[in-house]
């Protein structure tokens, strides 16, 4: 098969050859400030549809809801850290804060 498009390598400017319909197009869907009301739900939907998804969850969340996160996981999604409480005034009022809720 001849090349029938150019593509760029990744951080590069050098044109790398790719074949017409050789690569699969790809969609990353992702979960934030969860789990929340409706994640059950999301995850069973996602489950029966074998469509993987990554969940940023909050930390205080993740405290009330545990067994949600071990459905996440036990499903084989992806689980980030997406802070302890959201709570901007204390996140962004300097790093030692930040990365408290980041641990925490």
């Amino acid at each position: 098969a001849g090349i029938t498009d150019i593509s760029y390598a990744s951080g590069s400017n050098v044109p790398t050859p790719k074949e017409k319909n050789n690569q699969k197009k790809m969609v990353y869907l992702s979960f934030d400030d969860g789990p929340g009301l409706h994640t059950k739900e999301v995850l069973d939907i996602l489950r029966k549809e074998e469509v993987p998804a990554t969940f940023f969850v909050l930390g205080e969340q993740a405290q009330r809801n545990p067994e949600l996160i071990r459905a996440i996981v036990e499903d084989g999604h992806a689980l980030g850290n997406h802070t302890f409480n959201h709570n901007y005034k204390q996140l962004y009022s300097d790093f030692k804060e930040f990365w408290k809720q980041i641990k925490q």
